[in-house]
């Protein structure tokens, strides 16, 4: 047998073994700190895209006795029906699961480190930290906003042109579909499955286990923090929103980086998603009484204004390196 193999294999070793927790003294000696250990992660996210889709949508199937096919037409051209939408969230809820929280969960076994070291989940947050992060936040949403619109706005080729489009409006349908909302209890599900639930499995996956992966591959600093946001932006697969993206996985990296810990990012990734949650919300009550859609959100930015709000996010920024004086990191040298 291949002693490469072998080693791997080794791994999979797990007597008396807590996923949570870290029983290694010293994680950076953990042998899958390395490219395997990303190419697995990286592996591991396709597959269970994959297998968790095809999962969730036969489960549908069964569910409301239906084919695999017209499950499968129903997520991909959604009728608006109360059925179209309750086979979105679900299938929306298990796929997610499957390739976003599992392969952390996985490299965490056979690193031997656990999800509390990979997230630094032992760190308790500080409520005047969270304060200013969520300052910032607040200051990142309408440049982010602005950013996305200006990148739409750019005469790209055609073919370019053709592909983004053709992934936003699919990406668009599916994401209009969930947050399709009519009652405070449909509010209440959807900030789990569109904003809690994935500020919890990204920050893990991406702030978490790619981060430390990627600061043990290249003995930096800064590196890190930008290629796992570029991983993180393009997983999104979207075009026009990845400037934006890439710069808010840039803002959270460097959150966690500082920090020590993912627990800030996931406040503030949480919120971020709340907004598009909540504004979604107060969109489809205020249809329902006045006829008119989009009536909250609408959120315009000059580029003065636009230019400003950078000013401000720096100086917070600044601010929250004094609070973080002590730069620390999810991983243990």
């Amino acid at each position: 047998m291949s002693p490469i193999f072998t080693k791997f294999a080794a791994s999979f070793t797990l007597q008396n073994y807590d996923i949570l927790n870290t029983p290694v003294e010293n994680p950076s000696r953990s042998s899958f700190y390395t490219v395997w250990g990303l190419v697995f992660v990286l592996i591991f996210i396709f597959l269970f895209q994959l297998i968790f889709y095809f999962l969730a949508v036969f489960s549908m199937a069964g569910f409301y006795n239906m084919g695999f096919s017209e499950v499968a037409n129903l997520i991909s051209e959604p009728d608006g029906t109360a059925k179209a939408i309750n086979i979105a969230r679900a299938v929306n809820f298990i796929s997610f699961g499957g390739y976003m929280f599992l392969p952390a969960a996985l490299f965490a076994v056979i690193n031997r480190t656990g999800i509390v070291h990979e997230g630094g989940l032992n760190v308790k947050p500080k409520f005047n930290v969270v304060f200013i992060c969520l300052a910032i936040l607040a200051l990142c949403i309408p440049f982010v906003d602005f950013l996305t619109a200006w990148v739409q706005s750019i005469q790209w080729p055609q073919y370019v042109h053709f592909l983004a489009e053709k992934y936003e409006h699919a990406r668009t349908e599916h994401i209009d579909t969930i947050l399709d909302m009519h009652a405070p209890v449909e509010l209440a599900v959807c900030l789990v499955l569109v904003a809690l639930l994935p500020a919890l499995f990204e920050e893990l996956l991406f702030r978490g286990v790619l981060m430390n992966i990627f600061k043990h591959i290249t003995g930096k600093k800064w590196t890190p923090v930008f290629l796992q946001a570029l991983v993180f932006a393009v997983l999104h697969f979207t075009v026009y929103e990845l400037p934006a993206i890439f710069l808010m996985g840039i803002l959270f990296g460097i959150v966690a980086m500082r920090t020590g810990t993912i627990w800030y990012g996931v406040i503030m990734h949480f919120v971020f998603n709340s907004t598009t949650v909540v504004v979604a919300y107060l969109n489809h009550m205020a249809f329902e009484k006045t006829g008119i859609f989009g009536e909250y959100g609408n959120l315009k930015l000059s580029p003065f204004l636009a230019l400003l709000t950078v000013f401000g996010l720096f100086t917070l920024l600044r601010m929250f390196y004094k609070l973080t004086s002590k730069p620390s990191n999810p991983v243990k040298s």
